[in-house]
């Protein structure tokens, strides 16, 4: 019984954050000058032009939770989210090399969350690789991520993928996907995914 009191709960209210600054716990990601509105109706919330930087990129973030008391409070209970999200950089090396104080690299996907993502990003890097005009709709859902379409540009070329990564074992998982390249120069794309970690043919032989 006292499980359930959650259900009787309704949030209802609004907050403004400006110039805020925090760490999450076990991470080295410092967020900074973070401004946005929240505001809190029954169940759901919504974040209205959420912005900052994290470890030198910069994001903006529309969106809405739905059944938030419920996913907090409930053991089964799924968080609902719907956001758009809009950065000029996103440098992925920073993101993830600095990620863990503990070093762990353990992954898992929450299975509880529903979220549709969609991207808009002028440039991605991570380390070698470097894509410019990234769009995309990331679907999360039962513990599986979907990128479907994401489109972006490299190495002179245009790019349209599909991406899907799934659980197939407790800490192991299963990625698919498929591409189609335009207009792509070879030697660029070998210096961009850092030529496969490969030394037999590198992005120095080839042309064109």
């Amino acid at each position: 019984e006292g499980a359930e009191r959650w259900k009787s709960v309704s949030l209802e209210g609004s907050a403004r954050l400006e110039g805020g600054s925090f760490r999450i716990a076990g991470s080295q990601r410092l967020f900074r000058d973070m401004a946005g509105n929240l505001r809190f109706t029954g169940e759901s919330a919504a974040l209205e032009k959420l912005k900052g930087t994290v470890n030198g990129s910069d994001f903006e973030v529309n969106g809405t939770a739905e059944n938030l008391l419920g996913y907090l409070f409930s053991p089964d209970g799924e968080l609902r989210v719907d956001a758009a999200l809009k950065s000029s950089l996103v440098d992925f090396t920073q993101l993830t090399d600095q990620g863990s104080i503990s070093g762990s690299s353990s992954f898992h996907l929450p299975r509880f969350i529903y979220l549709q993502f969609r991207s808009d990003i002028e440039r991605f890097t991570y380390k070698t690789f470097a894509a410019t005009q990234v769009t995309g709709l990331t679907t999360l859902r039962h513990g599986g991520l979907r990128i479907s379409p994401v489109t972006f540009n490299l190495a002179d070329g245009a790019v349209t993928a599909h991406i899907a990564l799934g659980p197939v074992q407790s800490d192991a998982y299963l990625v698919e996907s498929t591409a189609t390249i335009r207009d792509m120069q070879i030697e660029k794309m070998f210096q961009s995914f850092d030529n496969f970690g490969q030394s037999f043919i590198t992005d120095h032989h080839l042309r064109g």
